[in-house]
């Protein structure tokens, strides 16, 4: 009998146990739903909140669906809880309700997991710790509804919190490392914390089932009370190991806050410091204790101070938020420029202020500056190297224009040489053509530059004397200009080099005196060199000016008046020809440069001019051919009146045909035509007779018979340069056809 009660008994209390057991689970379920629909308004208003914080870091489309997936789920979640409202909650279908709760959890667990992703602000750490907080927010708040069913605490934690913690780890640098541990750390504490309270209160609830059904073992009850009291006292304890981590957490957080080196702070409404970071201080060199509570803009300078006041603090007031470069000084004297970005805090409850990060950007303020100078120096450059090649372009038109009004000229002469007022004229129109040729001579300055192995004897003097006449002319009156050359002063160089080297300096010496003042020029003999001295009473210049002054690129002109290579190009020159250049100068004093050039050895002749003898024809055929059709004309009736017979055409193509039909004995061929160039031209004619004397002209200088097969260049008898003398012309003429 006493095995068979006993048997029964144990039939009983599996019965008892299998019943309680379902009543516990309805239960469970039951308190899930209980604040349900308080966890959803709060999980919406936090969203909301988030996405306003957000809105000026992250894209307003990213926000907007984000926020737009928060609110369906929410919707969804409300159905959910509305259904379980109207409906009686049993044992029988409590496995449904739960199923349908931990999947809505999970979809919201998700979607706060996905802010982490695409909420995730990069360019704030400040925001980023707001972020990792809010979610941090969320999951101990689930840990609390949620770990009656450990299943739906889950379903939301983990969606929520991985994505942020992988987030920061992926980024790599320390801090993210620390903030990613911080965060893995938290959530394992928070669940550990969750699956105790699940423990606690499962015990609890099936504790007072246990006391409804079994109430005659109170005696047993009382021991598992003291058994739950004791897991109390164990959850007390917990509870103080995580206030301690999270008071080791804050202290991490406080450690990032002073270490970092961005500037984090925070005012109030009128600009007065509330918190710095120690990056702050350190930078504007002032203890923490000097910050608080002064105004910002007292570490500005003065003129940045009343647009901080007006302007800043009004704005960020309104606008709630604002970001923008700023100067300050630091305790040392010393400005740093700092990019912020601000945001206005606004609390219930708590005095809004405003919050802000900042980095100190001096350095590439001062970078993009110097970037800034050397392109404006490349611009100078690059525009001296378009005027030169514009210049010598200006040159080839201009000796076209001159070439024929000298030939006019030199016609006049031979047509009317007995008429003494035409001769006159002549005259006059001959050496205004002299003087075009000259200012030919300061244009190409711009565009050429002869090599050593190049350079002539030249009279110092006279080069010294045709640059002053053709640069004085920009002078003002109220600058007296002395020059003095007693001698005759040969040296071995290059008379455009030389030209360009005196123009350069007295340029400088008339713009070194904007209110007039004297110009002295003098030339002499000094032992084995001849020395130049060019001296003004300008504004001088200081010792680190003076040390500068030859450097590429460095100018004390204001931008756009000045390319700091007009002394270097000098320099430059000078050392070209084996001179050396000095320079005397005290501010206030004027300035004087000295140049020393290598005096020639003795030469017996020093090429001045070409010879003025006219030398005649006896017959023989000259084939003009240029595209300029009063430079053909004039050309034709000159070289009639001097006893050739003279043709003309216009192109290339023509020049052959007529070569051909005409078998001239002297080709005088321009260089520079449409169609076909002088150079093609010429090779034409030579392919058809190898025999052919042909003469190139052109209106640049320094072509030469370059461009011209080598096999053909030995070929050509000569090479003129417009303007053309008539002497010039006939001499050349006399020694091809000679």
């Amino acid at each position: 009998m006493a095995n068979e009660g006993g048997t029964r008994g144990q039939r009983l209390n599996k019965s008892q146990t299998f019943h309680v057991t379902d009543r516990l689970y309805a239960a469970r379920v039951r308190q899930l739903y209980k604040q349900s629909h308080i966890g959803i308004v709060a999980s919406l208003a936090n969203s909301i909140i988030l996405i306003s914080l957000l809105w000026e870091l992250v894209p307003s489309a990213t926000s907007i669906i984000w926020i737009s997936v928060m609110v369906l789920i929410t919707v969804l979640r409300y159905a959910l809880f509305y259904g379980y409202r109207r409906s009686s909650l049993t044992p029988a279908n409590a496995g449904g309700f739960s199923m349908g709760f931990i999947i809505g959890v999970l979809l919201y667990g998700m979607v706060w997991g996905s802010a982490g992703i695409f909420l995730f602000p990069v360019e704030s750490v400040a925001h980023q710790a707001f972020l990792a907080l809010m979610l941090g927010g969320m999951v101990v708040g689930a840990a609390a509804v949620f770990s009656i069913i450990m299943k739906a605490y889950f379903a939301f934690a983990l969606p929520a919190l991985i994505p942020i913690i992988v987030r920061f780890f992926l980024l790599g640098d320390d801090i993210h490392r620390a903030m990613g541990g911080m965060g893995l750390v938290a959530g394992i504490i928070i669940s550990y914390i969750a699956k105790r309270m699940n423990v606690v209160t499962v015990s609890s609830m099936k504790l007072q089932f246990e006391n409804i059904d079994l109430i005659s073992h109170l005696a047993a009850e009382k021991d598992h009370m003291e058994k739950i009291n004791e897991d109390l006292k164990s959850e007390i304890g917990e509870r103080e190991r995580v206030q301690e981590a999270l008071r080791v957490s804050e202290q991490s957080y406080r450690n990032l806050f002073d270490n970092i080196r961005d500037f984090i702070y925070t005012h109030d409404l009128e600009g007065r410091f509330l918190t710095v970071n120690r990056a702050t201080a350190q930078t504007l060199g002032y203890t923490f204790a000097e910050l608080i509570g002064r105004p910002i803009s007292d570490f500005m300078p003065p003129k940045y101070r009343q647009a901080f006041r007006q302007q800043y603090l009004e704005q960020v007031k309104q606008r709630g938020f604002f970001r923008g470069v700023s100067k300050y000084l630091s305790s040392d004297g010393t400005h740093h420029y700092v990019e912020y970005r601000n945001i206005l805090v606004q609390q219930d409850g708590n005095e809004p202020y405003v919050s802000g990060v900042g980095r100190d950007i001096t350095e590439r303020i001062e970078a993009e500056r110097e970037v800034g100078k050397l392109e404006q120096q490349l611009f100078q450059s690059q525009k001296m190297e378009a005027i030169g090649t514009m210049a010598g372009g200006v040159a080839h038109n201009f000796r076209n224009i001159l070439a024929v009004v000298s030939m006019n000229s030199e016609l006049i002469r031979m047509k009317y040489e007995n008429e003494p007022a035409l001769q006159e004229i002549a005259d006059v129109v001959s050496g205004y053509s002299k003087r075009g040729e000259q200012l030919i001579e300061g244009l190409m300055q711009f565009s050429r530059r002869q090599t050593k192995k190049d350079y002539q004897p030249l009279n110092l003097d006279e080069v010294i004397r045709e640059t002053y006449e053709l640069t004085s002319i920009s002078f003002d009156k109220m600058i007296d200009i002395h020059l003095k050359l007693p001698e005759s002063l040969t040296i071995m160089g290059d008379h455009s080099g030389i030209s360009q080297v005196v123009m350069n300096l007295c340029t400088n010496a008339r713009d070194a005196m904007p209110e007039g003042g004297e110009l002295r020029i003098e030339g002499k003999k000094e032992g084995e060199n001849a020395m130049v001295t060019i001296a003004d009473t300008g504004d001088g210049m200081d010792r680190e000016t003076q040390d500068r002054c030859f450097d590429p690129f460095f100018t004390t002109k204001e931008v756009n008046k000045g390319t700091g290579l007009g002394l270097s190009t000098t320099y430059g020159i000078v050392k070209e020809h084996g001179g050396e250049i000095h320079v005397y100068s005290e501010l206030g004093q004027g300035t004087t440069f000295k140049l020393y050039f290598p005096l020639a050895p003795s030469v017996e002749h020093v090429i001045e001019g070409s010879s003025t003898e006219i030398v005649r024809g006896d017959g023989q055929k000259v084939l003009i051919v240029d595209d300029e059709t009063d430079m053909c004309r004039v050309m034709e009736e000159l070289l009639k009146r001097l006893g050739y017979k003279a043709a003309y055409v216009r192109s290339g193509n023509s020049a052959i045909s007529k070569y051909r039909s005409w078998r001239p004995d002297v080709v005088l061929l321009d260089r520079n035509m449409p169609e076909m160039d002088g150079v093609s031209c010429s090779e034409k004619i030579m392919d058809y007779d190898p025999n052919a004397k042909i003469v190139i002209i052109s209106g640049y200088d320094e072509d030469g018979p370059s461009g011209i097969d080598e096999e053909k260049k030995r070929l050509i008898k000569g090479y003129l340069t417009k303007p053309i003398e008539m002497a010039k012309l006939s001499e050349e003429l006399a020694q091809v056809l000679g």
